[in-house]
């Protein structure tokens, strides 16, 4: 029979399209490098920057999942199974890519360095391993790209009569070209323009075969003409083309989806795209692709392919009056026949177009792999270990183009053999499959061993050629050729047996020879390496957080859910149930199923083709703007990092700087006075190599020496016995560094430092470091020093965490020392130099991580209760704001790609606590006024818990859920006060300038009634009717004081839920009206003594703790004093409030701040009037509850021998007792 179409038509596609795309993706390539900085690097080439969203993942997997096999196949079973056929062909597809996608999360989880899976396989198993792994990947990429051309060859020579050797090397060629030029990156783009116009063509062929064919037209019209069909051309299996009641339909299915987990686990274009894809996006991305491409193989089969069979009484079908040949069935004919009955030649073309877009897409995809494997697991694993970033570039140019004619080659070879897509598929799946279990094994189990590697995968696949061989004898009466062996029980018997034989294998050898050590598969991203040639963006991208981490992790378990709902209650229920009826379908049904394949149809082709150009509309915008304005951006110099024409600070100059202004107060940080914000705003160009700096003195004009010098004094003094442990550096096996191999280069900041010398700086600081705040934990801080500086580019976050915590620990002990001698502790000052020219360093990369890490380190030295250097740190940040553009009086332009939105956003909310912090510390509300044109914020920006997760920081697991859960509701309020602005802003002001003008009372007035007065009056202008409900004001004060600014030490859930519970709960209380006092005085007091007992751990805590329960000691006590009866609870609690106050006030801590002495004192005062007042009613039942335990405490403990009836016992025992409460703090 001849062609549908000329040989015009294949020529003008594989030739003339393939061109035309190729040149459309070459300019692409080049608007991203020009005008967004994506210069084709060793790692944007192979892992696209390891960037891509879930978008662009999506359309890639759909892409990637539409072979020419998808197309062609799916329409051939719908022609000869009838409805099954295309559903059953999209479920088991939608199996393989859901059960991947746990693969996928786990890649991201446990190697996100990796360039290739196989690069794991090296690093676990050796050699020998990595070995074994490669021939199964290589062969799956080879077959599986033999099968992609052998198919469109074969499509293209049957449609268009085209030469199959000339389709063979024609199709492959243009893809070579914009692959080659392109990367990875290139691929993903051209996948969404494939994606789109397949989309297309099916959204027409659906509609136009179910809604406006003259032919068709209806579903109701398809479901008669398929009945007259199987009455006219029976099914070669005797079923109705409207039932899933088809045997060899199931296992068919079964073959396939078994078969092809290796074509999916194993070929390196799949694991290419997790690879690719950012850690946040791999879940929605191929969950969301595989629903996406679920729908193609089911709508191409239920309608082209069923409008073939149903036309073929119809003279519009292509074969009329005859049904098509087995040939034809078996070249994938019946979706072209049903698309040119419908259309004309214009479908038939169209479909050729599909066809085309599948070849091309997923060869592309192909080409990418083999270059990576080929680039980082054999020339830069086994030929040129040190290879540079542009010969790994070249490495890979070089395998596009060699792999382009090979598998042009091969497939030209394959079909002259006869071999067919179907029969190549389900041999790949027998000869293959083992690996998936070797893959999963290595990501999952750590006691999986070589020898189990070495061994399993070769027997099982072994074992699964047998069962195929034995398996066609049986079911084919003893007859085994090319044919028979496609036999549909024997393919499902093989691949299944070389699937679990393969799994059992290497778990039984594992088991039965285990090695001695079972692996940490958190090794397994500590030994992938980067290219010289990496940017900043792209070390960034390597570095998994922990919020991260946690997203992956949950996404682990969907993934599970996800699998478990799609194999049981898909695969299994749903399409047995289906098989198990044993009737057609109703019309109504086919209806209905009809209808639904529509609506998802559109739903999907909306969802891949806007919803990549959504998340892509910043650049895009930034493209035009570039284009529009005729601006080039600069292209990024190989492993430089950008510096936005930010800050740096000059050692010598702001250290003096701060020596003069620390104690000064507000001076030394307001906006407007900050001596850190003053000066040029400029960057050394450290980078280039021009810098002329030569080395500084960092102890003034004075000084003979600088710390660059003092250097290996400090080594070796620390290594002596002065240090605070016996055996100082020995037992980390440290030596003293020279000085020439101090420093990499000659700007003298921390990150400049060799290696080793600041591997030992950091454990000599840590083994010296006698901050009194139990943050840190030293033995897990050591930990990740030594696994940081082992690989140096694992985390760019956990370096700069580093360098702050030198500098936190250098400014902590320099302004700890004698200020009369600023350099008694030279070492201390010089870290502290060395970090203040770093800090800028950090932050000029415009890394947001990098940033947040300085503004972390920042709030821990404000939280360490120290005014200096709360001051010192908030004129740091505010520092750094103006520098990157980020703060309101910041005059640098920003950089249009230095930070996205949420990272503006959250940077904004860092200077913004800052600066709030500040003007509470101050007293100054005018610094809580709001920011001119500040981006919206919203909650997720204020991750109070990001770093608190850390191991570094001694928390027990239930003080951290507790503060995980309170940051949650805190950030609620926290966006809220800041978007509203003006409304809350206002209030707190109001608050904190009433409780500074109360403060000043109880400084100023000791008169009781004159103190009354002021609090009365600030009750007026406050509008609260009660002085409890003023107390009620004051300690929520106080909590959101506490608690907003200082959420990383561990009291802080304690006692901002206590408070937030107790507060709640006065409020309601006194807002019902009701007389509960007693449940009020109760609920305040369990409060406080929960406080005293939770949160003494060290003077800073107890410096804000006591100032909050001696202010709820007082609302106490004033309560109390207007309660006639005291139950027996509420006398134990006052008893335990008295006796903690009054050690207090003892205490080495009763001085801490005149204040908190001022109010504990009142407190006691207001007992002391309680008590008389008691005397006078003499209330013998409040006498043996409140009087007879203080008493028992006091010195008179002959208690027991009074008796309370008695007056001159009674008489006795109040003077003990007043006499005792009376007692005066030692001072």
């Amino acid at each position: 029979m001849e062609p549908i179409l000329s040989q015009g038509y294949g020529y003008g596609f594989a030739v003339g399209l393939g061109a035309a795309f190729a040149l459309l993706m070459v300019v692409i390539t080049r608007v991203l490098a020009r005008y967004l900085g994506q210069v084709q690097n060793s790692e944007r080439f192979s892992t696209a920057s390891r960037s891509v969203k879930s978008g662009l993942i999506a359309s890639s997997t759909v892409s990637a999942w539409t072979w020419p096999a998808t197309l062609l196949s799916s329409g051939s079973w719908s022609y000869s199974h009838g409805i099954s056929g295309g559903f059953l062909y999209g479920v088991g597809g939608t199996l393989q890519i859901t059960l991947f996608l746990f693969l996928a999360i786990q890649i991201k989880r446990s190697a996100p360095s990796a360039h290739t899976v196989s690069e794991c396989f090296y690093i676990r198993f050796g050699k020998a391993g990595h070995w074994v792994y490669l021939v199964y990947c290589m062969a799956t990429n080879v077959l599986i790209s033999a099968l992609l051309l052998l198919g469109g060859s074969q499509g293209f020579a049957a449609t268009t009569g085209m030469h199959v050797v000339a389709a063979s090397f024609l199709l492959p060629l243009n893809v070579v070209v914009y692959t080659a030029l392109g990367g990875l990156k290139a691929t993903f783009v051209s996948d969404w323009i494939h994606t789109v116009i397949i989309y297309g063509v099916l959204l027409a062929t659906a509609f136009t075969v179910y809604c406006t064919s003259s032919h068709i037209g209806s579903p109701g019209k398809m479901y008669e003409l398929l009945v007259q069909a199987q009455e006219a051309f029976p099914s070669e299996t005797g079923q109705s083309y409207l039932s899933f009641n088809d045997k060899s339909m199931f296992f068919l299915t079964w073959s396939v989806a078994v078969g092809g987990l290796s074509s999916v686990f194993g070929d390196p274009g799949y694991s290419q795209r997790a690879i690719a894809s950012d850690a946040s996006s791999v879940f929605t991305g191929y969950l969301v692709g595989s629903l996406c491409w679920w729908i193609i193989p089911f709508s191409l089969g239920s309608s082209a392919g069923l409008a073939c069979r149903a036309l073929l009484t119809n003279p519009a079908s292509v074969t009329f009056p005859n049904a098509l040949s087995a040939f034809e069935v078996d070249a994938g004919l019946p979706v072209i026949y049903g698309m040119a009955a419908i259309f004309g030649k214009s479908g038939a073309a169209a479909g050729l177009v599909t066809l085309f877009m599948s070849v091309t897409s997923a060869t592309s995809a192909e080409l990418i792999a083999f270059s990576s494997v080929t680039t980082y697991d054999v020339y830069r694993t086994y030929v040129k270990p040190d290879a540079s970033g542009k010969q790994l570039v070249n490495a890979a140019h070089i395998s596009v183009v060699s792999f382009g004619l090979f598998m042009a080659a091969l497939a030209t070879a394959l079909n002259y053999i006869g071999v067919t897509v179907g029969w190549l598929l389900s041999f790949l799946g027998i000869l293959l499959t083992p690996e998936v279990s070797a893959v999963t094994y290595m990501l999952f189990w750590p006691k999986m061993t070589k020898l189990s590697l070495l061994i399993g995968c070769p027997l099982a696949t072994a074992t699964g050629i047998a069962s195929w061989i034995g398996a066609t004898y049986h079911y084919a009466d003893g007859v085994i050729n090319k044919d028979t062996l496609m036999t549909t029980e024997a393919t499902f018997i093989g691949n299944f047996v070389s699937l679990a034989s393969g799994a059992i294998y290497i778990a039984v050898i594992s088991l039965l020879k285990p090695d001695k050590d079972a692996f940490d598969l958190r090794h397994l991203n500590g030994e992938l390496t980067l290219a010289d040639d990496v940017d900043k963006e792209e070390k960034e991208a390597v570095v998994v957080s922990q919020h991260t981490q946690k997203l992956l992790k949950r996404h682990s378990w969907l993934s599970l859910s996800v699998n478990l709902f799609v194999v049981l209650g898909v695969y299994v229920i749903i399409c047995v149930s289906l098989y198990g009826i044993k009737r057609d379908l109703s019309k109504s049904s086919f209806t209905g199923l009809i209808v639904v394949m529509l609506i998802w149809l559109v739903t999907a082709a909306a969802y891949i083709i806007l919803f990549p150009l959504w998340q892509g509309r910043q650049s895009m915008a930034r493209i035009a703007k570039h284009i529009i304005s005729g601006e080039k951006l600069e292209e990024s110099k190989p492993n430089q990092e950008k510096s936005s024409g930010e800050a740096t600070l000059d050692s010598e100059s702001n250290v003096s700087i701060i020596e003069e202004h620390h104690t000064s107060k507000p001076n030394a940080v307001a906006n407007s006075n900050n001596p850190l914000s003053k000066g040029p705003l400029e960057i050394p160009d450290y980078l280039s190599g021009q810098n002329d700096t030569t080395e500084p003195e960092y102890f003034g004009s004075a000084s003979n020496f600088s710390f660059v010098n003092q250097l290996n004094h400090f080594l070796q003094q620390l290594d002596g016995s002065d240090t605070n442990h016996e055996k100082g550096l020995e037992r980390f096996g440290a030596k003293p560094m020279v000085l020439a191999d101090s420093f990499r280069d000659s700007d003298f900041s921390l990150d400049s430092i060799s290696n080793e010398t600041m591997h030992e700086l950091l454990v000599a600081f840590l083994e010296t470091w006698t901050i009194p705040c139990p943050l840190f934990d030293a033995h897990q801080l050591f930990t990740l020093a030594f696994d940081t500086w082992k690989n140096p580019y694992s985390s760019a976050n956990d370096q700069a965490l580093l360098y702050l915590i030198l500098s936190l620990g250098a400014a902590t002990s320099y302004f700890d020392s004698d200020e009369s001698s600023p350099n008694a502790f030279p070492v201390a000052r010089g870290l502290f130099s060395l970090a203040l020219n770093t800090v800028p360093r950090i932050c000029s990369q415009v890394s947001f991580e990098a940033v947040r890490v300085v503004f972390f380190m920042s709030l821990c030295a404000c939280s360490l209760g120290d005014t200096a250097l709360s001051y010192l740190y908030t004129g740091i940040a505010v520092r750094i704001s103006v520098a990157i553009g980020l703060h309101k009086n910041s005059t640098v332009k920003k950089m249009p790609h230095s930070f996205d939105s949420k990272h503006h956003r959250r940077v904004w909310v860092c200077v913004w606590q800052f600066e709030k912090y500040w003007s509470f510390c101050v007293g100054r509300p005018s610094g809580l006024s709001e920011y001119v044109a500040t981006p919206e914020v919203k909650e997720e920006d204020f991750e109070y818990a990001g770093y608190g997760d850390s191991k570094l920081f001694r928390q027990t697991s239930e003080h951290m859920k507790l503060r995980v859960s309170f940051a949650s509701s805190l950030s609620k309020v926290h966006a809220e006060l800041y978007n509203t602005k003006n409304e809350l802003l206002a209030i707190l002001s109001k608050v904190e300038r009433f409780s500074i003008e109360i403060d000043q009372a109880y400084f100023n007035c000791r008169d009781r009634q004159l103190f009354q007065a002021n609090v009365d009056d600030s009750v007026e202008q406050l509008e609260r009717s009660t002085v409890i409900e003023w107390f009620w004001i004051r300690i929520y004060y106080l909590y959101l004081k506490v608690i907003i600014f200082r959420p990383f030490l561990i009291f802080s859930a304690y006692l901002g839920n206590a408070a937030a519970s107790v507060s709640d709960s006065i409020r309601n209380k006194i807002k019902s009206g009701s007389d509960t006092c007693v449940d009020v005085a109760i609920e305040l007091s369990n409060f406080i003594i929960k406080l005293n007992g939770k949160v003494r751990m060290s003077q800073p805590i107890i410096f804000i703790s006591t100032y909050l329960e001696s202010a709820s000691t007082v609302l106490l006590f004033y309560i109390v004093s207007n309660i006639s009866e005291i139950s027996d609870t509420l006398a134990r609690n006052i008893w335990n409030v008295l006796h903690a106050t009054r050690n207090f006030l003892n205490g080495s801590y009763g001085s801490y701040l005149d204040t908190t002495k001022i109010l504990a004192r009142d407190g006691l005062e207001s007992l002391h009037n309680l008590l008389i007042k008691r005397k006078n009613d003499k209330n013998t039942t409040f006498l043996d509850k409140i009087m007879k335990p203080v008493v028992i405490g006091s010195p008179m403990a002959q208690i027991n021998s009074i008796d309370l009836q008695d007056d001159a016992g009674l008489e006795a025992v109040w003077a003990q007792t007043l006499n005792w409460i009376s007692y005066a703090p030692q001072t």
